[in-house]
């Protein structure tokens, strides 16, 4: 469920790095050494655990380059050429999920990716692609400069030092890589760089999901022990982007006059009479808004997406028909009816929008409710309206943004 932007745009990369200090480094090499995973596991876990909460998915694919220089021939190590290799790698993370349990399950499948390198990682794509309903692909890379053999720890050698002095920037760029997360070992600590493409991703959620990764490695560093504490429990959270599924994009074509049927949008309008307390039903609406993500979402059209914000305030609109005659307030109540249900909401704020309307009559209010539905279905709306409205606010889990069924376990060989 990546952002990624629609279109073909000019290529455009920057880079987002720090370098986490020696002291931290080894923390973090200890820790790794405790659970009996590599560093790369590691990392790799933390960097997708991130990914999952930015996302919302539990299950997705990486890639991982491998250079590997088969044996065949003596000082074949040193051979200078291309040998790359792409390596796919399908993770699940699951809502209680450990990174103790999540680096150990991610060290079993970066193990078995490598049992089948001599199998070119894009000849694997290409079969799925052809057994699937689409093109495969895999826009996001991880590459480890971590854990490497012949006894040399970190990615430059103090010779290359001593005749080019310090690494102090670099970038790189690939056809078909969205983000390429890197982690290598530098200046005894380890140099966290990640490589975007400004032209397919929104870089204040790469910038976001990097700061998350970050911290959650400097917390993992001074306090070890919380990879044994559920990751929904710690781990920073990075802003929240949403896909559109082809569902909703349709909803949003379905907004433009060029279609047959066009110029509507998929909403749903509801109207409810009684007493209604104005501040009670804001309160509610607040607390709403903090449980259920899609009421603080609203659309990237750039990138056709949802963004989920940290907090909004409610839509809430009051409209004061009291010192009216009831025959007078009930057709302006009619009028405003027809005016509410056929509008649009419009793209560039919260996707609901909520008009409470005082009537003449004592203890008698309207309350004018509109959703969306690229942000909830009609099962989500319901849920919505009966907690706000119910006397009591029932426990209820968050309500997430809509999204494409996670895909079905592949079956094991």
């Amino acid at each position: 469920s990546l952002p990624l932007r629609d279109g073909a745009a000019a290529p455009e990369s920057t880079r987002i790095s720090a370098l986490l200090p020696p002291a931290q480094a080894a923390a973090l090499r200890g820790l790794a050494r405790g659970l009996r995973v590599t560093q790369t596991a590691l990392y790799l876990a933390v960097f997708a655990a991130v990914l999952a909460r930015a996302t919302g998915d539990r299950a997705f694919r990486l890639t991982l380059p491998g250079f590997f220089r088969a044996p065949v021939m003596r000082g074949a190590s040193r051979l200078v050429g291309d040998f790359t290799n792409i390596l796919p790698l399908g993770l699940r993370i699951g809502p209680e999920a450990t990174l103790a349990g999540l680096a150990r399950e991610t060290g079993r499948e970066i193990a078995q990716a490598l049992s089948h390198q001599a199998c070119p990682g894009t000849a694997v794509l290409r079969e799925m692609s052809r057994g699937g309903q689409g093109v495969e692909s895999a826009p996001v890379v991880f590459t480890s400069g971590l854990d490497l053999g012949g006894g040399q720890r970190q990615l430059l050698g103090p010779r290359v030092g001593r005749l080019f002095g310090p690494l102090v920037w670099s970038v790189s760029q690939a056809p078909q890589v969205a983000l390429d997360v890197q982690v290598a070992a530098l200046a005894e600590g380890v140099l966290l760089n990640w490589d975007l493409r400004l032209d397919a991703l929104p870089e204040d959620w790469v910038r976001a999901c990097f700061d998350a990764c970050h911290a959650a490695l400097c917390r993992l560093a001074d306090a070890p022990d919380l990879a044994a504490v559920a990751l929904s429990d710690w781990l920073p959270a990075p802003m929240r982007m949403r896909r559109l599924n082809d569902l909703q994009r349709a909803y949003l074509l379905g907004r433009e006059a060029g279609l047959p049927l066009g110029r509507t949008a998929m909403q749903e309008y509801r109207c409810y009479r009684g007493p209604l307390d104005a501040g009670a039903l804001a309160l509610r609406a607040r607390t709403l808004i903090a449980r259920h993500e899609a009421l603080r979402s609203r659309l990237d059209s750039d990138h056709s997406a949802l963004r989920v914000l940290d907090n909004a305030e409610p839509p809430l609109e009051r409209i004061d028909l009291s010192d009216l005659g009831a025959d007078e307030a009930e057709a302006r109540l009619a009028a405003l009816q027809d005016d509410f249900a056929r509008a649009p909401l419009p793209l560039d704020g919260l996707l609901w929008r909520l008009v409470l309307v005082e009537m003449p009559q004592p203890r008698d209010q309207a309350l004018l409710v509109k959703m969306d539905a690229l942000a909830l279905d009609g099962a989500g709306i319901a849920q919505i309206v009966a907690e706000l409205l119910a006397p009591e606010l029932p426990p209820a889990p968050a309500l997430p943004t809509r999204a494409l069924p996670e895909p079905a376990p592949e079956p094991a060989d």
